[in-house]
């Protein structure tokens, strides 16, 4: 059996608002700060498919019945102390943290066994500024958003004027990106991400 992420209920989201619960989910994820236009982001989420794609392959050669496509790359974004103040978004101010997430099937043991090899192989330490993470349950509101990352704002927009209709409110700035399309294949006007932020009802 293969689990597609595609066909999972978190990863499917509309062009229109909504409110939902996400269960628990574990990942591989990477922290960095700065304009994600740069070699230095780049070399992120390098180190991230890295390990990405060797897990998947020695799992599926352990386990051939048990296979799963590759999660989509996602991120948390927020902004450092001076990017906080400033009336305009400065890229540079950004902190980030880049995440592929696992399936049930894979843990954290295996997840290290297969990053100390990597490490040992490639004699490449920067491996393991990648690390595994467990999230909890989390109460968000999710959009797709169609067209360029710097349009963002406007769905943004959108679903804080939802939740607040719903009796919710935002609780920060700091939201999640998930990347439904591969940007270097996708024209920009075309881009699918899902947008994410947690919510909390209003007191």
């Amino acid at each position: 059996m293969k689990t597609d992420w595609k066909k999972l209920k978190i990863y499917q989201a509309k062009t229109s608002p909504s409110i939902l619960e996400i269960p628990p989910m574990q990942y591989i994820a990477i922290q960095g700060k700065g304009n994600p236009n740069t070699q230095e982001f780049q070399a992120c989420i390098q180190k991230l498919y890295g390990l990405a794609y060797p897990i998947k392959i020695r799992h599926k050669k352990e386990f051939p019945d048990d296979d799963f496509t590759i999660y989509p790359l996602e991120g948390i974004w927020d902004l450092d102390d001076i990017g906080r103040t400033l009336s305009y978004l400065d890229k540079n101010h950004l902190i980030f943290e880049m995440m592929i997430g696992q399936p049930d099937c894979i843990d954290k043991s295996f997840f290290v066994k297969i990053q100390d090899e990597i490490i040992s192989k490639k004699k490449d330490i920067e491996y393991s500024k990648v690390y595994w993470k467990d999230t909890t349950t989390n109460v968000c509101c999710q959009m797709l958003h169609i067209g360029s990352y710097d349009n963002e704002p406007e769905s943004f927009r959108i679903m804080e004027a939802y939740v607040n209709e719903k009796g919710y409110e935002r609780i920060s700035k700091i939201h999640q990106e998930i990347y439904v399309s591969d940007a270097r294949k996708t024209q920009t006007e075309k881009l699918k991400t899902i947008l994410r932020f947690s919510i909390q009802k209003k007191e």
